[in-house]
């Protein structure tokens, strides 16, 4: 009787034993494989930014651009004119709910980088202020065709619309600001 009571004990400890190991092993299977789709927001922004910057650049036929400042669309555009009511054209194009929402979308822009592939990949050079004030004629050998001022973009909350300020450098006229959505892998101006 000792010895069948002592084999159910083993059995037993066996059963428990693999069915740990087979559970463990599944969590560790689990952990591996990424179930979130979803990048981080502000790595999901440079990302969007890069590819928008990127297109503009391209369509611009630019081979120069200026340091992207690191204010944002809506602090720039007050820079430019105190009075605007940029927060209400924004909210408006990009259909947002209203402020706080704009203001956490335009949050994201705070780290951004611009991807060197980008420009590698585009032939683009990087000119400082500094280098255009006081090195102007080189400037203007390298950079025949001018100076693109781009802004950094914002996005709406799917990243699928932004707008985005740019203009060739020191021109005397500001446009508006532009739409684009992301269509068919590309981003398309919808309206200025």
């Amino acid at each position: 009787m000792l010895i069948k009571h002592y084999n159910f004990k083993i059995s037993h400890i066996l059963k428990t034993k693999h069915l740990f190991f087979v559970t463990f092993f599944c969590f560790i299977l689990c952990g591996c494989i990424n179930n979130s789709p979803n990048p981080e927001p502000k790595a999901l922004y440079n990302e969007k930014a890069n590819e928008i910057i990127a297109q503009i650049i391209k369509d611009q036929e630019c081979k120069c651009i200026f340091s992207i400042p690191k204010r944002s669309l809506i602090a720039m555009a007050h820079a430019y004119s105190p009075f605007s009511r940029i927060e209400d054209k924004v909210i408006e194009k990009l259909k947002l709910r209203g402020k706080k929402e704009l203001d956490s979308l335009t949050d994201l822009s705070q780290e951004f980088k611009l991807n060197p592939q980008t420009l590698k990949k585009n032939d683009v050079r990087v000119i400082s202020l500094e280098d255009y004030r006081d090195k102007n004629d080189s400037v203007f050998k390298i950079c025949p065709n001018g100076v693109l001022s781009i802004q950094k973009p914002i996005f709406d909350r799917h990243f699928k619309r932004s707008v985005i300020d740019y203009d060739w450098a020191l021109s005397c006229m500001r446009g508006p600001i532009l739409t684009f959505e992301f269509k068919n892998n590309t981003w398309v101006l919808v309206e200025n």
